[in-house]
C-alpha cells in the first residue's frame, strides 16, 4: 500500500484444503455476506483513519467520487427538489459500478449553497473526483450540464450538456453514468438501471412526486408529514409497483407511530400509524428497495430477531453501498445483537461515505460504547447531540436521553442524570409513555442478550430510576418469575379488565407463546417471549411491549383480579379461567 503515512493492518484468510467451488456452500449465505460486509466496513474505517488527520484526495487506489448537488437554474426556484433528486439518483447509480467508491448524498449535499473550493471539498471527503453541474427545466424541456473533475490535477475529464424532455430523465441519467464509467475506465453493471432493479420506477411523473415527498419529509417537521404522505401516495397511484415510494411511506408512518404531534398532523387515531406502516411494508416487499430492507431490519430487531435483521441490512447495503443510513442500521442491529465492537466499526464505515456526523450517528456511537462499558465515551458521544445540533430527530433525542441517564448513573454523575431525566419529560408526554423506568427502557432497547440489557438497568438504578412503574417493587415476593409467568399463561386463557380504562381484557396463549387477545373493542394476535423475569410481546398494534406480572394478595377468582400484569403505561388485573 503506497503513499499512506500511517500503518494499516492487513489480513488474509487462510483456507487450506477448501476447494474454491465449495467455499460458499460450506457456509450460510448470511454468514458469508456478513463477512464481506464487515471486511468492507473495516477497510473503509482503516482508510478513513489513515487519511482522517490530514484529509486529501487519494492519489492512488480505487477511484472515488462525490456527486455535488446540481444547481437549479430553472426560473421556478421550487424546482430545486428535482436537482436534489437527480443528484441523489446519480449517487445511487454510480455506487453500483464495481470498483468505484461513492460518497453518500448527505455528505456531498452538506456543501450545497456554500462558497467552498472543490479542492477543499475533495480533501474533506477524501475523494479524487468531483461531479458537479446544473439543471434547467422549462415545462417538459430539460437540460443537464455536468462535468467531471480530477482533483489531483484540477483538470476536467469531460464536460457535457444533456438535452431532452422530462420524460427522458432516466435515459439522461444513464448517459451521465455511462460517460463517467467510460472516463474512469470502469465497467457498468449490465442489464436494467439500478433504480428499476431496486424498487424504482420508469414513470417520470411518479418519480417527480416521489422527489417532492422526499423534499417534504427531509424537513423533519410534523406539519410536513402529511405533505410528504400525499406526494408518496401520488407516486404510488401513478406507478403501483414503485417500491421505493411505498417503502418511504411505510417508514414515514413507522416514525410517526407513538408520537402525538406527528399522528395529529397526519390526522390519525390510536394505532392507525402502525397499521398503515404494516400495510405499506407488506406492499413494499413485492418490489424491495434499499429503504424497504432498512425498515424491515428495524422492525425485525424490535421483535427480538436481530440475526434476521442483520441479513436484511446486508441486502440494503448491497443495493446502495453509498447510503450512510444502511451502515447506521447495521450498527444499530449489531450492537443490539451483542456485537457492539462490530457496531462501532459500522459507525466508522458510515463516516467514510458521509464524513459529517449526524445526531443519530452520535447516538449509535454512544449506544455501542455504552454496551462496551465505556461509559465516559458514551456520555461524551450522546452529549454532542444536544451541544452540536439545534434540531435532531424526535426518536434520536428521546433514546439518547435514556442511554445518557444510564451512562451518568454508572459514572456517579447523579446531578447530570437528574438533568437528563428532566429533559426527557416532554418526550414522555408526547409519546404517552409516563415515567422513565427500567421497563420502559427495555421496550426501547431490544438487546438479544440480557446481560446487555442489565447493564442499562444497573445504570438507571444508580441514577435513581425505578425498574418498574406505578410504584411496584421489583424485588417483591409477589412478583412472578419467568417460569411462573410461563406456567400461568402458556396453554391457558385469562380474563379480567384494564385497571385504568375498565375495558374487558381476555387473552389465550398457546404452548409456543403465540396468542390472541382483546381489550375492549381492540383485538390482536401476536407472539410472546421472555427476557429475564419479563414477558415481551409483539403484535400488529405494538412491535414490542414488555410486561411484569404480580400476584394480587387481595384478589379473588370471582372478581377476576388475582393477578396484575402491566407495562410502562398501563396495567390489567386478571385470573386464569381455562
Amino acid at each position: 500500500m503506497k503513499n499512506i503515512a500511517k500503518p494499516v493492518h492487513a489480513y488474509r484468510a487462510k483456507l487450506d484444503g477448501v476447494a474454491k467451488t465449495r467455499r460458499i456452500a460450506m457456509r450460510s449465505r448470511a454468514g458469508w455476506a456478513a463477512g464481506i460486509a464487515l471486511a468492507v466496513a473495516l477497510a473503509a474505517a482503516a482508510w478513513y483513519f489513515s487519511f482522517g488527520s490530514q484529509p486529501r484526495a487519494p492519489p492512488n487506489g480505487p477511484p472515488s467520487i462525490a456527486v455535488l448537488a446540481l444547481d437549479n437554474l430553472s426560473d421556478d426556484t421550487s424546482q430545486g427538489f428535482l436537482a436534489d433528486g437527480i443528484s441523489e439518483d446519480l449517487t445511487t447509480e454510480l455506487a453500483r459500478i464495481p470498483g468505484l467508491f461513492v460518497i453518500s448524498r448527505n455528505a456531498a449535499f452538506g456543501y450545497k449553497g456554500k462558497n467552498i473550493k472543490y479542492g477543499q471539498i475533495a480533501a474533506e471527503l477524501g475523494v479524487r473526483y468531483i461531479l458537479e453541474g446544473s439543471i434547467r427545466r422549462v415545462g417538459d424541456d430539460l437540460r443537464i450540464n455536468a462535468q467531471l473533475i480530477d482533483m489531483t490535477t484540477g483538470g476536467h475529464l469531460w464536460a457535457e450538456r444533456f438535452d431532452g424532455a422530462w420524460s427522458d430523465i432516466f435515459t439522461l441519467q444513464d448517459k451521465i453514468v455511462g460517460e463517467i464509467a467510460k472516463a474512469l475506465q470502469l465497467r457498468l453493471v449490465a442489464g436494467q438501471r439500478a433504480a428499476q432493479i431496486a424498487g424504482g420506477t420508469d414513470n417520470p411523473a411518479a418519480y417527480e412526486a416521489y422527489l417532492r415527498g422526499l423534499e417534504a419529509w427531509n424537513r423533519n417537521r410534523p406539519e410536513d408529514f402529511p405533505v410528504a404522505a400525499r406526494h408518496y401516495e401520488q407516486a404510488i397511484a401513478l406507478d403501483p409497483n414503485f417500491g421505493a415510494a411505498i417503502a418511504e411511506l411505510a417508514w414515514l408512518y413507522w416514525s410517526a407511530d407513538g408520537v402525538d404531534t406527528r399522528e395529529r398532523a397526519l390526522g390519525l387515531g390510536e394505532d392507525e400509524a402502525l397499521l398503515r406502516s404494516n400495510a405499506y411494508l407488506d406492499q413494499a416487499a413485492k418490489h424491495p428497495s434499499p429503504t424497504y430492507y432498512q425498515l424491515l431490519a428495524d422492525r425485525l430487531v424490535w421483535e427480538q430477531k436481530s440475526d434476521e435483521a442483520i441479513a436484511a441490512v446486508q441486502r440494503a447495503i448491497a443495493l446502495d453501498p453509498s447510503d450512510q443510513y444502511a451502515y447506521h442500521e447495521m450498527s444499530f442491529v449489531l450492537t443490539l445483537n451483542g456485537r457492539a465492537a462490530d457496531g462501532l466499526g459500522y459507525v466508522e464505515a458510515a463516516a467514510r461515505v458521509a464524513p459529517s456526523w449526524t445526531p443519530y450517528r452520535h447516538y449509535l456511537a454512544g449506544l455501542a460504547t455504552f454496551s462496551l462499558s465505556r461509559f465516559e465515551d458514551a456520555a461524551a458521544s450522546l452529549e454532542k447531540i444536544e451541544s452540536q445540533f439545534e434540531n435532531a430527530d424526535f426518536w434520536t433525542e428521546y433514546q439518547a436521553l435514556v442511554v445518557r441517564t444510564a451512562a451518568y448513573g454508572h459514572l456517579g454523575r447523579v446531578a447530570d442524570a437528574a438533568a437528563a431525566r428532566e429533559k426527557l419529560k416532554p418526550y414522555l408526554i408526547d409519546t404517552g409513555d409516563g415515567e422513565l423506568s427500567g421497563l420502559l427502557a427495555m421496550k426501547d432497547l431490544p438487546f438479544k442478550n440480557y446481560a446487555d440489557l442489565d447493564r442499562v438497568f444497573e445504570g438507571l438504578r444508580k441514577a435513581g430510576v425505578p425498574e418498574l412503574p406505578f410504584g411496584f417493587d421489583a424485588k417483591s415476593k409477589d412478583r412472578l418469575t419467568a417460569a411462573e409467568i410461563r406456567a400461568l399463561f402458556y396453554g391457558h386463557e385469562i380474563q379480567g379488565r384494564g385497571a385504568i380504562s375498565g375495558d374487558p381484557y381476555w387473552r389465550a396463549t398457546a404452548a409456543d407463546g403465540s396468542y390472541r387477545a382483546t381489550l375492549g373493542a381492540r383485538s390482536v394476535t401476536g407472539v410472546s417471549w421472555f427476557e429475564g423475569d419479563v414477558m415481551c410481546n409483539a403484535n400488529q398494534l405494538s412491535p414490542r411491549g414488555c410486561r411484569a406480572v404480580f400476584r394480587n394478595p387481595a384478589g379473588t377468582f370471582e372478581a377476576k383480579n388475582e393477578y396484575l400484569i402491566f407495562r410502562h403505561r398501563d396495567r390489567f388485573e386478571f385470573s386464569v379461567v381455562k
